[in-house]
């Protein structure tokens, strides 16, 4: 049988063989065999229609090599249409238990989720003074430095009107400006 594009992918217990009908491809039938390359024995799928696009080979073990083939016949040794070598998946709960990852240990802990207030450390990189206190003129706030004390936020810490009282005190320098220039 002509048999085209003939692929197959790969789950953790099951493997998909795919295929497409030749264009001159008869009603006939084939047997797809599988070898658990480590136990060396083949084991033969009941017989395939050809029309079928797709087998499912099921019962696998995880993270195992196996070869597989497309026969004409149901015995082994006959000449195959089509040969692949295929690795099961390893399944990822299976593969933590295997190679434990060291980074989530604490992840598995009772104690993730506790949450202590008690711990009252500062945050890196924050200022102190020995003194305890923190001048006006050493503080880091772009407020204190820049800004004017009328100055008002939003709730999420934009100014409120930043531009546009500055752009209100402009207009009225350059109308005095205008003013001032034509009085002159």
């Amino acid at each position: 049988p002509a048999l085209l594009n003939i692929s197959s992918s790969v789950s953790d217990n099951f493997a998909n063989i795919s295929w497409i009908p030749g264009s001159e491809q008869t009603d006939s039938e084939f047997y797809i065999a599988y070898m658990n390359n480590r136990k060396g024995n083949w084991k033969i799928s009941e017989a395939v229609n050809s029309f079928k696009t797709f087998h499912v080979i099921e019962g696998l073990e995880p993270g195992t090599v196996y070869t597989m083939r497309l026969m004409t016949n149901n015995w082994v040794d006959n000449s195959s249409i089509f040969e692949d070598v295929i690795r099961t998946r390893v399944k990822v709960k299976e593969k933590e238990d295997l190679h434990p990852d060291l980074e989530s240990q604490g992840m598995h802990d009772d104690t993730f989720c506790e949450y202590s207030d008690n711990d009252e450390k500062p945050l890196k990189g924050s200022q102190h003074s020995l003194s305890g206190q923190i001048k006006a003129e050493d503080s880091g706030d772009s407020l204190v430095d820049y800004g004017d004390e009328d100055t008002q936020f939003n709730e999420d810490g934009s100014f409120i009107g930043e531009y546009a009282g500055r752009k209100e005190k402009r207009v009225s320098m350059e109308v005095k400006g205008t003013n001032n220039q034509s009085t002159a």
